[in-house]
């Protein structure tokens, strides 16, 4: 997803603009005005008809709004650069009052109220992309795995930039989590590839009712998945989750089998800053926790790193 920002503040002193300006930026963009924890003060009409009434608007979280293919971290960071004194530009895909998902070009800029006041509101203007270029702007981008309709490594990418340059603004730290399914060669030379596609489904649509990871959980290719943790505090009790959707069988009429996983896990900024770095030791931990299998995962180190340069000799 395109996005850049500038480092040089612009900012916007409405107070200046004069009103035939500010009625021309309402009748072409959707314009809402967010507080400093970005949540919607103000919206004009072109806003409120496509997405709800004035008093549903009030004091929402702008975040609400964002499809489950954009992670809450990167509409957050667009809002952090902005509320840090620079502009954003970028695409965003939202969902309006009828339940439909469009893509949108965003700007988040600044408002300055006056040269001494302490900058603490953005301002956000939509565009809508055409029908027929949002088509094609998804066809292209292809931003979802085409089996199981979760986030692709092309979205993992975009998510994992963004929470990066976030957690070092914020001095926090996340983890990356890969995981591997055991048997999954054996269930789709066994069955046949059509068996295999509903059993990536199916572990999909199990994984998608993890509610603290739903918009956290990326399909990056056969059966590789990877999840963004940003409360790793609570990285143990995401673990058994995960592990638990693989506790009851699988089963499709009259086929029925078991299946387990091996998980590795990187920690930012512990094992490194740098996005394919983590995903790399997160995928080197995760193929030890695959050979040792006495735990289903491991967490990067120095002695896994070690033991992975002894076989490569």
């Amino acid at each position: 997803m395109h996005q850049k920002h500038s480092g040089n503040a612009l900012t916007v002193d409405f107070s200046s603009l004069s009103e035939s300006v500010y009625e021309l930026l309402e009748d072409v963009f959707m314009l809402t005005i967010l507080d400093f924890e970005g949540k919607i003060i103000k919206a004009n009409e072109r806003f409120q008809e496509r997405f709800a009434s004035s008093s549903e608007l009030y004091m929402r979280d702008f975040k609400s709004f964002q499809d489950k293919r954009q992670s809450t971290a990167f509409i957050q960071n667009a809002i952090d650069i902005a509320m840090n004194g620079e502009r954003w530009k970028g695409e965003l895909c939202l969902v309006s009052k009828n339940s439909v998902s469009n893509w949108f070009t965003c700007l988040f800029v600044p408002i300055v109220r006056n040269e001494h006041e302490h900058q603490n509101e953005v301002v956000c203007l939509l565009l809508e992309i055409s029908e027929k270029g949002s088509l094609e702007h998804w066809q292209q981008l292809a931003t979802c795995h085409e089996i199981t309709g979760l986030p692709n490594r092309r979205m993992l990418q975009q998510e994992l930039d963004a929470l990066s340059e976030r957690a070092i603004r914020t001095d926090n730290r996340f983890a990356v989590l890969f995981m591997d399914i055991n048997q999954f060669k054996l269930i789709n030379d066994t069955f046949g590839h059509s068996v295999g596609d509903w059993f990536l489904k199916e572990i999909a649509d199990r994984l998608q009712k993890l509610t603290t990871l739903s918009n956290r959980i990326f399909h990056v290719g056969g059966d590789e998945f990877i999840f963004l943790i940003e409360e790793i505090d609570h990285i143990e009790s995401n673990i058994a989750e995960i592990i638990e959707v693989f506790d009851g069988p699988f089963t499709l009429e009259s086929i029925y089998f078991e299946a387990s996983v091996s998980i590795g896990i990187s920690i930012f900024p512990d094992h490194s800053i740098h996005p394919k770095r983590l995903i790399e030791y997160a995928d080197t931990a995760m193929f030890e926790a695959k050979l040792d299998r006495r735990l289903p995962y491991k967490i990067f180190g120095n002695e896994i790193l070690q033991q992975k340069r002894g076989r490569n000799k």
